[in-house]
């Protein structure tokens, strides 16, 4: 005799199939949910005038994942921070989580001339992230010339991205002293066209 499904069972069924028909886990960080990124505080960061390359640290910035999301997986999914034509990759399971899998780290023993020296992102109440990160190696080289510049930032894990215009510049202008004290209008981000 072949069981039948009760209507109790059914109503458990049917919504949990479709939470993990929507918690699909992306092998590449090419981003289709648009959220946001919010200066909270100023990054900050050193420039080589000789080379124009340059570090940028980022502290507590409140990442918003677009409405409609299936969601990020930080320990199984790729991460990429870009700055306008620049970018930087941690392979999926490079981010260590914490007890509680709110708060995922990850941090370079030994950081190449090119690389995440750290990032972290916390997941907060109301599903937004705080994200933090420092890269080195940054090209910066339009600082030389120019102060200051309106670039893309974008945070991209698996195929979410939280992006904004950031206001690039030296201070005083033309130092080796880098920093983002507030968005600018950016220009357009590349994904937006491919959804």
């Amino acid at each position: 005799m072949k069981p039948m499904w009760k209507p109790a069972a059914l109503a458990v069924a049917l919504p949990l199939a479709a939470a993990i028909a929507r918690a699909q886990i992306s092998t590449g960080a090419t981003p289709v949910y648009h959220g946001t990124l919010k200066i909270v505080r100023p990054a900050v960061g050193t420039l080589d005038k000789s080379t124009g390359i340059g570090t940028l640290r980022v502290r507590g910035w409140r990442w918003k994942l677009k409405e409609g999301s299936n969601g990020i997986f930080p320990t199984r999914e790729p991460l990429v921070v870009a700055l306008g034509e620049d970018s930087f990759r941690l392979d999926a399971g490079s981010l260590t989580p914490s007890r509680n899998r709110k708060v995922f780290r990850y941090s370079a023993p030994h950081p190449g001339p090119r690389a995440f020296r750290s990032f972290r992102i916390a997941r907060r109440a109301g599903g937004s992230y705080l994200v933090s990160f420092t890269l080195i190696g940054l090209d910066l080289s339009q600082l030389v010339m120019y102060n200051p510049v309106c670039e893309n930032l974008a945070v991209i894990v698996g195929d979410d991205d939280g992006f904004t215009g950031v206001a690039l510049k030296t201070r005083p202008p033309f130092s080796p002293h880098v920093a983002i004290p507030h968005p600018c209008k950016p220009p357009a981000w590349p994904w937006l066209n491919q959804s």
